[in-house]
């Protein structure tokens, strides 16, 4: 029993370090001038969400937080309204983990769907109320990284998650 707890933990780093990678080299892909890039790193997130169960995969996307400070060199503070880091990432990184609740439909992942939508929904709502950006202003802006990065976890989740063992931890 010990031993499957410590092989889980493993799991997690290695897919809290996968985040890291990939959503620094997402950075090299380009990024929106105030913040939002190609979502490369919510890959691992949905890997170890189906991977290892949603609590693991939450639990990765949350982790991603502080790995994303100490890695950008952004910190949070005190004029940034809770609200506004709540909106931002808890609930944008966080839902990731939750894809392997949803059915899938054929072979098409509908957690990985939802998961992006809210995600998009979540920074869309921030924007038009902590950043005081107008509601359609601020659905094109987040729209035009988040659409890329739900059409890639589509296209690519089956892909990667054909190529997991099929043993269940």
């Amino acid at each position: 029993m010990k031993r499957d707890r410590v092989v889980v933990l493993v799991y997690v780093a290695v897919y809290s370090a996968l985040f890291i990678v990939l959503d620094y080299a997402a950075r090299f892909l380009g990024s929106m001038p105030n913040g939002g890039s190609l979502g490369l790193g919510s890959l691992a997130i949905l890997t170890a969400a189906y991977h290892l169960g949603w609590k693991n995969g939450v639990l990765v996307g949350l982790i991603s937080i502080p790995l994303q400070y100490l890695v950008s060199g952004f910190w949070f503070t005190p004029t940034w309204p809770i609200i506004g880091f709540v909106l931002d990432y808890v609930i944008p990184f966080g839902v990731y983990g939750l894809a392997p609740l949803f059915p899938d439909w054929k072979r098409v992942k509908v957690g990985v769907i939802v998961t992006n939508l809210i995600r998009l929904a979540s920074h869309i709502v921030v924007g038009a109320l902590l950043w005081n950006v107008p509601w359609w202003g601020s659905v094109t802006y987040n729209a035009g990284y988040m659409i890329p990065t739900l059409i890639l976890g589509v296209v690519l989740m089956p892909l990667i998650l054909s190529r997991l063992p099929k043993k269940t931890l």
